[in-house]
């Protein structure tokens, strides 16, 4: 398993833009900005339509020879479509797998390089992250424990190498107007699923995670949202605007005064 000081070689990679493209971004997964990837792609199944239509992978998606294959439970994939990751497009393909996370990205590691692939990748015990660079694409993989003895989720997110490059820019304004933003909020990512009318988009905010949802729940009702029904607890909280929903989550970053805010907005048809 490469860990997360070998990545400190984009050269290796032997790329040139794109080698400094996939270093940055192993760099920021390695470091923290991983720790949302787990709740915004989990986000993003629930608020996605899970009768994906067949035409999004006739020319995406895992071939049969791809290493994903020898891990997966079942046949198929359990949710499939195409998506846009801070305005680059993808596919993204959820699979459940056999193992713990470092198993997994250890098996995937040697079987996509014994492709011919460019593999690095970082692991813990619940959460492992990779990126792959193969026959002009790059795919990022996330494996997470999802608390069932020896499987996984497996999220693989697959692009070409321009739209990879694209999704490198920082999102701008991912939200309607109608939500208001905390003062000095930072965009780090957006997940848009067009199929699904949903927009997951991840910030980082100068204030305690408290404060954070005080803030939303005294400034959101002004703008039309009404507090919905469902489950309330002290990292997130649900509202309602006619036909769209909208659910945050604020979780410190480890570091004090510093949070991670998810925010999850779906259109109802």
């Amino acid at each position: 398993m490469t860990s997360a000081r070998s990545m400190r070689h984009p050269r290796r990679l032997g790329r040139g833009n794109l080698s400094g493209l996939v270093f940055q971004e192993c760099e920021k997964r390695a470091k923290s900005a991983s720790r949302a990837w787990p709740s915004a792609l989990c986000a993003l199944l629930l608020l996605a339509p899970w009768a994906a239509p067949a035409r999004v992978f006739e020319s995406w998606g895992a071939r049969s020879s791809d290493p994903v294959h020898a891990l997966m439970v079942g046949k198929e994939p359990a949710y499939t479509t195409t998506m846009k990751l801070n305005g680059g497009a993808g596919a993204l393909e959820v699979y459940q797998v056999e193992g713990t996370p470092p198993q997994v990205l250890e098996r995937l590691t040697a079987g996509y390089r014994a492709l011919g692939a460019q593999v690095f990748c970082v692991s813990g015990a619940k959460l492992g992250w990779g990126v792959v660079l193969y026959e002009g694409r790059v795919i990022r993989l996330l494996v997470s424990n999802m608390g069932q003895h020896n499987t996984c989720m497996l999220f693989r997110i697959e692009q070409t190498e321009a739209e990879f490059a694209r999704s490198q820019g920082v999102p701008t304004a991912p939200l309607p107007p109608t939500v208001p933003l905390y003062p000095g909020t930072r965009w780090t990512q957006s997940i848009e699923n067009e199929d699904a009318h949903s927009m997951t988009a991840t910030a980082t905010v100068g204030a305690e995670p408290n404060a954070v949802l005080r803030y939303y729940a005294e400034t959101l009702p002004s703008a039309g949202w009404a507090p919905g029904l469902g489950p309330r607890d002290q990292a997130s909280s649900l509202y309602v605007r006619g036909a769209e929903l909208l659910a945050i989550t604020a979780n410190s970053t480890g570091v004090r005064g510093q949070t991670v805010v998810i925010f999850l907005h779906k259109r109802l048809k």
